[in-house]
């Protein structure tokens, strides 16, 4: 068995190794995206093939393992200091651009007759952080493959369609001031590694805004993941062998009020070392995620929500401008 299951375990972790080189190449690049585009890729290029049906069977057992390693160690990166600092007016702005994709999102999936956890994942995607958000919460929540393939599939053709108007520009961003642009991208776009690109030619502003805005929200992800975890077990029952995944979410907590409040354990974070660990073993998660992306379940709906919710947030950010 172990023999069989080999391969998937190496390919698994070469696309997260190489992910983090790749991003190393270019400030713009995001490890984490280019894992999960490279997982994708490759389950779209070879998904049809028999001995990849051992691949995902590798990547729906390696998931259990890498997502509660990848989410500790991930927290220990995300430090939420410089995003204190921010105005009231960003934060303001943050909070509504949350609530309107997170609403919005909601309320077309049930419109449009989404499955209930695709439409929560959906939404969670949409609004907190991405694919790293799905991860998460579609664990805690105990969503199925077709669940979370439908709502990263939508988050990710939604985000990067997001980037490449920003850059284009539309004619109503491109009016928009340095400043107020860098907060439009940290508040409305998918994925940090998203924020990066549409923001790279703003220098210093998008250190100082657009990504403490975007790490506002990445924070959210274990309240948003067990808020979503109590509506799943009010439904469903508590999901029996995911105790243990509140602890690994109390612990995100922790260590988020760690690396926010004691200097000693911050710049223990900080520490390079860690850094490329935490990196690697959470991309080596999203690899994971994107080898078990079926676009042969892909469905029109879960998309056509991401992107109207996006739509509604750009809009309602702009009347605020």
């Amino acid at each position: 068995m172990i023999k069989a299951l080999a391969p998937g375990f190496l390919l698994t972790v070469a696309l997260g190794v190489s992910s983090f080189f790749i991003s190393n190449m270019h400030d713009t690049l995001d490890a984490l995206v280019v894992a999960l585009l490279a997982g994708m890729l490759v389950r779209l290029l070879f998904g049809a093939q028999k001995w990849f049906i051992l691949v995902v069977a590798y990547a729906k057992d390696l998931k259990v393992v890498l997502i509660p390693i990848g989410v500790l160690l991930y927290s220990a990166t995300i430090n939420i200091n410089k995003s204190l600092t921010l105005s009231g007016a960003v934060y303001l702005n943050t909070l509504i651009s949350f609530i309107v994709l997170l609403g919005v999102a909601l309320i077309l999936g049930k419109l449009f007759r989404l499955p209930q956890k695709t439409s929560w994942l959906t939404a969670v995607g949409s609004a907190v952080c991405g694919a790293s958000a799905i991860a998460i919460t579609s664990t805690a929540i105990d969503a199925k493959d077709e669940d979370i393939s439908n709502s990263m599939i939508a988050i990710t053709l939604v985000g990067l369609l997001a980037v490449v108007l920003y850059l284009a520009p539309l004619p109503l961003i491109a009016g928009l001031d340095r400043e107020t642009y860098a907060v439009l991208s940290g508040a409305t776009l998918q994925q940090t590694g998203m924020v990066k690109i549409a923001t790279s030619s703003l220098g210093d502003l998008a250190k100082d805004i657009a990504l403490p805005v975007k790490v506002l929200r990445t924070a959210a992800i274990p309240f948003v993941a067990l808020a979503f975890f109590y509506l799943s077990v009010k439904k469903e029952g508590f999901i029996k062998g995911r105790r243990y995944f509140i602890a690994v979410l109390a612990a995100f907590i922790v260590i988020l009020g760690l690396t926010a409040l004691s200097p000693p354990f911050a710049l223990i974070t900080k520490l390079k070392g860690v850094k490329i660990a935490a990196t690697i073993v959470f991309a080596t998660a999203f690899a994971n995620m994107g080898l078990l992306v079926d676009f042969k379940a892909m469905k029109i709906r879960p998309v056509i929500v991401a992107l109207l919710a996006w739509v509604a947030s750009v809009a309602v950010f702009l009347l605020m401008s």
